[in-house]
Formats: C-alpha cells, structure tokens, sequence
C-alpha cells in the first residue's frame, strides 16, 4: 500500500510538472501576440490553473496519507516488539 501511495505521488508530481511547463507556454504565445486573446488562450490558462490545483491538493494528500500510514506502521511495530525503534 505505501509503494502504491508513493507511485501516485510520484505521478502527481510528473503530471504537475508537466501542467507548469505547458502553463509557461501559454504565457510565451501570449506574450508573443502582446497580450492580445481570442479567448481560447484564456480558457485553456484557466483550466490549467484548476488542473494545477487539483494536482497539488493530490500530492498533498497523498503525502499526509503516507505520513499517516508510516505512523500507524511504526505504533504497530512497537506495539508488537513493546519499545521504541
């Protein structure tokens, strides 16, 4: 189960990185064309933006979700050997 947390995570962050790097595109043609839209640009800016948010809030979770997982891993195993590790 951890491995799995961690491969999400990891493909969370790929996909994020992935988004900026489109995201910074966007913003090139748009400098390019001197901030002049048609509005499609902006539409597409604005989905990104929401796509961003929900990948951060996914690594985010994913890794409170690790951390609680780890936790309860290690109150497990010094429950079984009865002292710290």
């Amino acid at each position: 189960m951890k491995e799995q947390l961690i491969n999400r995570n990891r493909q969370f962050v790929f996909e994020e990185e992935k988004l900026d790097v489109s995201m910074y595109f966007m913003e090139l043609v748009q400098y390019a064309n001197k901030g002049k839209s048609d509005g499609e640009l902006d539409k597409l800016f604005k989905e990104a933006g929401e796509l961003l948010s929900i990948y951060v809030a996914s690594i985010n979770t994913a890794k409170c979700n690790r951390s609680k997982i780890e936790n309860l891993q290690s109150k497990n195993l010094k429950s079984i050997i009865g002292h710290d590790v």
